[in-house]
This record gives structure tokens, C-alpha cells and sequence, in this order.
């Protein structure tokens, strides 16, 4: 559940939320249900529930690696993201055809040895997504405190700049946009903020566009 979290939570971070998103995470909360169900009812005594977990449970967990190998492609734009995605499509490939297998030996109840076979295979399944969770490493490994951030707005974008030089930067060209344009032609009695800033207009003083030029240029001394 923490895993397909972060996983959810990055995506929107680094890229942006959609469909495949929304969906693997679902289907990752769900595999999660199955798997309580089954290994808290436990075959000896309540058969039925143990196989809903379970079959719960490998659906979604089939269901999930093919959702994150489709996102994977998606959003790849390098080399190593594109490599990246080939090799979870081969592991849900496997994934696949053990689960298929699994489930077609599993129906085969007259012979011990095909029993034995779809417990080697359901072993298999679960080994493949184990590995399969593995390779979110490569992106975990440039995770960042956003991650946290959009987790904690409940999947909101997290707005960033390149540098904080640059967010100053617009911040201060902003605020001196917003002056200059105040400065209308002509005289008005300034606001008594602008009172307090400029003591030449204090007293009920007039202050036109140039006053506000000067100290503008000058660094508001």
C-alpha cells in the first residue's frame, strides 16, 4: 500500500495525474484488501473467503503490473526510462503466463502432480510482483520532499521553480509591476501606506508617478 502510495504521489509530482494513475492505485489498495482477507481466513477453516482473498489478490496484482508498465511507457522520455519500461513489460509477460497457468493447473483436481505445479506456479506470480515492486527503486532513488507535500494536499500539484533566485526574482518584479502601475497620471492623496513610505506626501501631501520613479530607481531610500 505505501509502495503504490508513493508511486501514485510521485507521477502527479513529477508529471501529472491521469487515468492509469488513478487506477493503479485503486487496483494496489485492493490487491492489498485481498491479500488480509486471505491470510486472515485461513484455508482449513474458512475455504471460501481464503480463495475470494486470494483471487482478489492476484487479479489486482496482475491488474496493477500491467496499469504501471502502461504508465511507465507513457511517461518515458529517456533511454533508461524506455529500458525501464521494457523490462517490467517482460516481467508482466511472466507474471501473466504463471497466473494463467497457475489458475489452469489449480482446476485440474484428479492429479497431485498438476496441484503441486500451480503451488510452484502461485509462488512464481508472487515472486515476479515482488521483483516487480523492485524496480520502482529507479524512481523512489530521486524522490524529493514534494513527494511528501503532494501526499499531505491529497494529490494536488506541487507549484516549484527552477531556482530560488528566480522565484525571488519574479516575486520582486511582481510587487514592482503592481507599483508602477498604480502610479497613474496625474496627483492623488496616497493611501497611508504609501504615507508612511514617503514622508515628502505625509500631512495630506500629493504624490504623483514621478515621486514613485524616484524611489523606485533609487532602492526606496
Amino acid at each position: 500500500m505505501l509502495i503504490g502510495l508513493l508511486r501514485y504521489a510521485q507521477v502527479i509530482e513529477r508529471h501529472q495525474n491521469c487515468v492509469l494513475n488513478t487506477a493503479g492505485l485503486c487496483t494496489c489498495w485492493i490487491c492489498a484488501a485481498g491479500l488480509l482477507t486471505a491470510g486472515n481466513f485461513q484455508l482449513d477453516y474458512a475455504k471460501i473467503l481464503h480463495y475470494v482473498g486470494a483471487g482478489v489478490a492476484f487479479t489486482c496484482s496482475m491488474l496493477f503490473v500491467s496499469l504501471q508498465t502502461a504508465l511507465t511507457y507513457r511517461l518515458a522520455k529517456t533511454q533508461h526510462e524506455y529500458l525501464l519500461g521494457h523490462i517490467r513489460l517482460t516481467m508482466s509477460l511472466l507474471t501473466f503466463m504463471a497466473l494463467v497457468l497457475g489458475g489452469g493447473f489449480f482446476c485440474v483436481e484428479t492429479s497431485f502432480l498438476l496441484q503441486h505445479i500451480s503451488a510452484v506456479l502461485e509462488w512464481v506470480f508472487c515472486m515476479l510482483v515482488m521483483l516487480f515492486y523492485g524496480t520502482f527503486a529507479f524512481e523512489f532513488s530521486v524522490a524529493s520532499a514534494d513527494t511528501l507535500v503532494v501526499l499531505s494536499r491529497g494529490g494536488g500539484a506541487v507549484p516549484r521553480f527552477a531556482d530560488p533566485a528566480h522565484h525571488h526574482h519574479h516575486h520582486h518584479h511582481r510587487h514592482r509591476s503592481k507599483l508602477e502601475e498604480s502610479a497613474l497620471p496625474g496627483c492623488y492623496p496616497p493611501p497611508d501606506s504609501l504615507a508612511m513610505l514617503y514622508p515628502e506626501c505625509d500631512g495630506g501631501g500629493e504624490m504623483t508617478s514621478q515621486h514613485i520613479t524616484l524611489k523606485l530607481a533609487g532602492g526606496g531610500d
